[in-house]
């Protein structure tokens, strides 16, 4: 397939990607090979992989799996990131919900990982089961998949980014239809980690990165019924369909989890407590819900319908400067 390497196994595929594990085969280096499907080929995919390969290679933040190089070789565009011996999350946790002890490390280390991108301007966008890699001996937790991962100003009061087209937050569950009424900012990462989280402690995944159709709707708790109401909050609380009722922090999360491990690890269990007492926004910023129009959005939006089913519609929106019309156009 690819001059120069060794391919070992395949570890995993979706409907653009396949995941190699192998080598190089002069040096012997172990890698992971990331290689587009011939009939994903495309120049939207292949700019997709090219931009995946820039994102990761520049951040250089722990917890990121560093690229290597962007080979082209044939009808073949691959990109070769390090091998740290790793198994995607998939895989770690198949057909068995993790201990609290184990899912804390995991679930505290994937939370800091996101509160190093958000730092650095980055919303990752994908975070799920196949894009994130543990190391079983180590329990060292990274994650990959930056393809549809988007830039935004840490600076800027308004951090949202008007594109609700990515591939983790469109799924159809009632939640993540309440976040394409919003724009889509850096907090849409907590509500895909919660997702993660869900599946950990359920051992229950998904068909794959895109295949969220019937997503079980909290059924953890029935799975696996030890798991604490401290937790089940944390992860209602990612899970919020409202943006402004969930985390506004990875900070508020870690401090959060910090708290679940402390507990356990003193007395094996953790006591119920109100999440998110600690979770402090990254800068000041006014809620993104529109208050007070209700009556008027239902208006717009069944205006809107029926225009995109070809009727002719028009409606006037009046009032004085200041009072929200673009807003509530938006």
């Amino acid at each position: 397939m690819l001059q120069g390497y060794v391919i070992k196994e395949m570890v995993y595929e979706n409907n653009r990607i396949r995941l190699y594990r192998g080598c190089m085969e002069k040096k012997q280096i172990p890698v992971l090979i990331e290689v587009l499907k011939e009939e994903a080929s495309n120049p939207l995919e292949i700019s997709k992989l090219i931009y995946e390969y820039e994102i990761a290679r520049v951040l250089k933040i722990e917890g990121v799996m560093e690229p290597i190089k962007l080979e082209n070789i044939g009808n073949y565009f691959a990109m070769i990131m390090e091998d740290v011996g790793a198994v995607t999350l998939r895989e770690y946790i198949k057909n068995r919900p993790l201990e609290v002890p184990i899912f804390l490390d995991i679930a505290i280390q994937l939370a800091e990982i996101l509160g190093r991108l958000h730092k650095n301007g980055i919303i990752h966008r994908d975070l799920n089961v196949d894009n994130i890699f543990v190391n079983p001996d180590t329990g060292i937790t990274k994650i990959t998949g930056f393809n549809n991962a988007v830039l935004f100003s840490v600076k800027s009061m308004d951090s949202s980014v008007l594109d609700a087209l990515s591939n983790t937050i469109v799924h159809g569950t009632a939640g993540e239809n309440a976040w394409l009424e919003e724009t889509i900012d850096y907090r849409c990462d907590y509500f895909s980690l919660g997702k993660v989280f869900l599946e950990i402690l359920s051992g229950h995944c998904s068909a794959g990165p895109t295949g969220f159709n019937e997503y079980p709707d909290y059924s953890f708790y029935k799975i696996n019924p030890e798991i604490p109401v401290a937790i089940r909050d944390i992860i209602m609380k990612l899970l919020s369909q409202n943006p402004d009722d969930g985390y506004q922090s990875a900070y508020g999360i870690i401090k959060d989890l910090d708290e679940c491990r402390r507990q356990w690890n003193l007395t094996g269990k953790i006591e119920p407590f109100i999440p998110g007492r600690m979770d402090i926004s990254l800068r000041f910023e006014l809620p993104h819900r529109l208050y007070g129009r209700e009556k008027e959005a239902k208006i717009l939006k069944s205006a809107f319908k029926r225009a995109c089913n070809g009727q002719g519609e028009l409606i006037i929106i009046s009032g004085y400067a200041g009072v929200g019309k673009t807003a509530l156009l938006n």
